[in-house]
């Protein structure tokens, strides 16, 4: 009984220190976006989108998007776009890729 104790509070002490590690890094990562906050409220303006989405979005892509030659370019990057293969004239399977995990979690 006394382990058992003693197992739950360690957990306890583990579940408290990775509370506060989150608390401390969302706080750096506002203070980091804080010259993107305008960039931020759009995106937020976007039905759906929280603010940390928005900090993702603006973290993988950058404000400008310069990455991207187009829009398309974009959404296949960020898995919206459904993939298409066709061959002979005919279909194949197409499905959704992501080359951005992180984008994926946040979009779904």
């Amino acid at each position: 009984m006394i382990i058992t104790l003693f197992c739950v509070g360690k957990i306890i002490a583990h579940i408290d220190f990775c509370d506060k590690t989150i608390t401390e890094l969302t706080q750096e990562i506002c203070d980091g976006l804080e010259d993107f906050n305008p960039a931020v409220a759009i995106l937020c303006s976007i039905p759906g989108t929280s603010q940390t989405t928005a900090q993702v979005i603006i973290a993988e892509t950058g404000v400008t998007c310069r990455g991207f030659q187009l829009l398309s370019h974009l959404c296949a990057w960020a898995g919206v776009a459904p993939a298409s293969y066709e061959s002979a004239g005919k279909e194949k399977a197409s499905w959704y890729t992501s080359w951005c995990p992180m984008a994926e979690t946040n979009l779904d």
